[in-house]
């Protein structure tokens, strides 16, 4: 159980992932506001960029992407281009409903760790939208401990390890990476 839990703490904390920072929308100084033309208002399309995921090419830094889209139709996160890709890119963002109307984006992308609140963060650049990120790549991690038998023996323990990631990070690796951290940490 001790190691099950160790784990489960460093997986949840410990596995740096990259979330939206900070959001630029054209002609839009705050989150409150709506666009002509967009069936969103910037409130809710940022609460659905928050749930973008990525992948750098670096393990830290500061990425930037954007995202023209004009006429009618959908916006989905596979829309965005720059330097991090988009894992998942079904992600519904938003959608123009006139012919009109135009929508321009850019985003700020961040490595970091756990959960970073906008008060937190003094660096946020001139123009954008401070928003909340979450980096943690881990969804879910549980363990389980059951009684094992080896040959004979009968007097040891199985621990049963079950790792969900949001597709930016494999559960081998998340394993792999906080086996290391916890191992320098113990040495």
């Amino acid at each position: 159980h001790s190691i099950g839990n160790a784990f489960r703490r460093a997986l949840l904390s410990s596995i740096p992932g990259a979330a939206i920072t900070g959001v630029r929308i054209g002609g839009v100084s705050h989150m409150f506001a709506t666009v002509t033309g967009v069936k969103e208002s910037i409130l809710d399309m940022v609460m659905n960029m928050k749930l973008v995921r990525f992948t750098t090419p670096q393990e830290e830094g500061v990425f930037k992407m954007s995202l023209i889209a004009k006429g009618a139709g959908k916006i989905y996160a596979k829309d965005f281009e720059g330097e991090a890709v988009v894992v998942n890119g079904d992600q519904y963002i938003g959608e123009i409903t006139t012919e009109k109307a135009k929508l321009d984006i850019e985003i700020i992308v961040q490595v970091g760790y756990g959960f970073s609140p906008t008060e937190e963060r003094e660096d946020t650049e001139t123009g954008f939208i401070a928003v909340d990120a979450s980096f943690s790549p881990i969804k879910h991690v549980s363990y389980s401990v059951e009684e094992a038998r080896v040959g004979r023996k009968s007097n040891f323990e199985r621990l049963i390890l079950e790792v969900t990631t949001d597709g930016s990070v494999t559960p081998e690796a998340a394993l792999k990476k906080v086996s290391e951290i916890m191992s320098a940490h113990f040495s």
